[in-house]
């Protein structure tokens, strides 16, 4: 078991051992945050839809809160139409949904001095790609 504490500070505890997304899709079923932002997290069944949907929600956001910018906005079709599809078409064949924490930082990660277990703080959790954290950990 991992402990993890919310951002409200009440103790879930998440059995590791969970290997499989109970419908064998990608996503959440409900909605989850980063911080202050809501995630768009609905099932889908590959992750090259997961990510586009991902993706075109927080362009939207981007557009909500601090306003249009034209040079991002030009670059967007590219993206959805090139870069998505390139990329996560070749993670599909063998992609069988991992639950991740989805904000997995060392400022979200601890270890209990007590009894050495782990513990992750703020989790906004779905299943995806089990590699799916990797890039927040990479060294400076």
């Amino acid at each position: 078991m991992v402990a993890v504490l919310t951002e409200h500070g009440s103790q879930l505890l998440v059995d590791e051992n969970v290997v499989a997304t109970p419908n064998g899709k990608i996503g959440f079923h409900v909605t989850i945050y980063n911080g202050d932002l809501p995630q768009a997290n609905t099932f889908t069944d590959k992750s090259e839809d997961f990510s586009a949907n991902g993706m075109r929600h927080m362009f939207r956001l981007n557009v909500e809160r601090p306003g249009p910018c034209k040079p991002l906005d030009a670059l967007m079709p590219g993206v959805f139409d090139k870069v998505i599809p390139r990329l996560l078409k070749l993670l599909e064949s063998d992609l069988k949904p991992s639950l991740v924490h989805g904000d997995l930082w060392c400022g979200n990660a601890a270890v209990d001095e007590e009894d050495n277990m782990p513990i992750a703080f703020d989790p906004c959790y779905f299943w995806t790609h089990n590699e799916y954290e990797l890039g927040n950990w990479r060294p400076e």
